[in-house]
């Protein structure tokens, strides 16, 4: 890996040399976080995930599978923030 240079516009976007993005597997529209590491700039590949909302009937599900007692289920309630009772 080479010293590669790179510029910072005035909207302060950087671009990485294509060599670079080539020996990374990077490609427009993938996400990197940004971090400083003892003064220096680390840019890493993010990985994310869809999230999915759930519906009242897809949580009964959850609850169902789930097999909890009642008061483990107002429990999950709670830390799911489910308001009212779905089951």
């Amino acid at each position: 890996m080479s010293d590669d240079v790179a510029q910072l516009s005035s909207r302060g976007t950087v671009t990485l040399p294509a060599g670079l993005r080539r020996e990374l597997g990077l490609s427009e529209g993938d996400v990197l976080t940004v971090r400083i590491v003892n003064g220096a700039i680390v840019l890493t590949p993010a990985v994310l995930t869809e999230v999915e909302a759930y519906t009242d009937e897809r949580i009964r599900e959850f609850e169902g599978a789930a097999k909890m007692t009642e008061d483990e289920l107002r429990a999950a309630r709670r830390a799911w923030r489910v308001t009212r009772r779905t089951t």
